[in-house]
């Protein structure tokens, strides 16, 4: 009529459908394996859940005997429960996908910000190294435009940074860009067929001597006046002066289409190459290199710093109208541009 009070309390109230269940003749029949089950299901239309579910869908449990050579002689059967876990199973298979697609999430998103990492750190600067180099090795002026715009560095390369931590990838890519600097500061324009030539050979062999090559260009000469004085009085300081001119100089001629090309102590030797024009503006050529000159004797006036030099007591007092001044010469014609020396050093 009920449960004992004790299995009311452990497994709770039973449903009515199970009581009238278990209170009926227990009268079926199931074959499992070499053993034949003789009782009842809870399961409605399910008389053999063995029969009827998956393995993996069911749990026995069978009371664990003490005396196991008694319960052999006298007991003809023992009781069996199975349960039908499908629920349970159906979770755990939920839980476990569920757990899969978040460890193929973790990793799919460790895998992104390591390869992101690598990407920025090394192969991005290696690339940036390799079209520098292409470049160089293409037209070794270009690298003139290398360092036009800063780069963006994210908030934690801006701390290494000024922490004074370099990445080692960063160190290489400026040292490339500061060579390539040198290198067409030192060659300049007319040395660019030199290094464009060497760097363009598959060997590692420098050869420096090419033949050279006729050029028609517009040669202009710039000297220093008063160079001798300046030199006297100035002393070390006389190359912060040249330097000073020289900026300016070179400025203006390059805004003006043409390219320092040598300088000769207290004259500079300046540039416009036809061959880099068309025909027909050869002529507007001629006008810009007369407007360059005119330019830089404009800009050496108004330079504060030059101007400190007018009012020198010593240069005033070896040249008493002294003012810093600069005389010029254009010649339009053609000559032999190439590297004149050895393999210990050319100019």
């Amino acid at each position: 009529g009920g449960l004992q009070p004790e299995v009311a309390e452990a497994v709770g109230a039973l449903p009515p459908s199970v009581l009238a269940a278990l209170a009926r003749p227990w009268a079926e029949r199931c074959r499992e394996a070499s053993s034949v089950l003789t009782g009842t299901s809870l399961l409605p239309g399910t008389p053999c859940p063995r029969q009827r579910l998956r393995a993996g869908d069911t749990i026995w449990y069978v009371p664990v005997v003490a005396r196991r050579q008694l319960f052999e002689r006298h007991v003809e059967a023992q009781f069996v429960f199975i349960f039908d876990i499908r629920e349970f199973r159906y979770w755990q298979a939920a839980f476990g996908v569920t757990q899969t697609v978040i460890v193929v999430m973790v990793l799919a998103l460790s895998a992104l910000f390591f390869s992101r990492d690598v990407d920025k750190l090394v192969l991005v600067p290696i690339e940036r190294m390799i079209i520098k180099v292409d470049d160089i090795r293409k037209n070794p002026l270009s690298v003139a435009t290398f360092g036009a715009g800063p780069r963006p560095f994210k908030p934690r390369l801006k701390a290494k940074l000024k922490a004074g931590v370099l990445l080692e990838t960063v160190m290489l890519e400026n040292t490339i860009t500061k060579l390539g600097t040198l290198l067409a500061l030192g060659f300049g324009e007319a040395g660019v067929d030199i290094v464009a030539e060497n760097m363009d050979e598959a060997n590692a062999r420098v050869v420096a001597t090419i033949p050279g090559q006729k050029v028609e260009a517009i040669f202009g000469f710039c000297n220093l006046r008063h160079f001798g004085v300046i030199t006297e009085v100035l002393q070390e300081r006389s190359m912060v002066f040249v330097n000073q001119v020289a900026e300016i100089v070179h400025r203006v001629v390059d805004q003006f289409l043409g390219a320092p090309s040598a300088n000769l102590g207290q004259a500079f030797l300046l540039v416009w190459q036809f061959n880099h024009f068309q025909l027909q503006g050869r002529s507007k050529v001629a006008d810009l290199s007369v407007m360059a000159f005119v330019q830089v004797v404009a800009a050496l006036s108004r330079d504060a710093a030059l101007a400190t030099y007018n009012e020198h007591p010593r240069l005033k007092s070896k040249v008493p109208d002294f003012r810093v001044g600069v005389g010029f010469g254009l010649h339009l014609g053609w000559a032999i541009a190439g590297a004149i020396g050895s393999d210990f050093k050319i100019d």
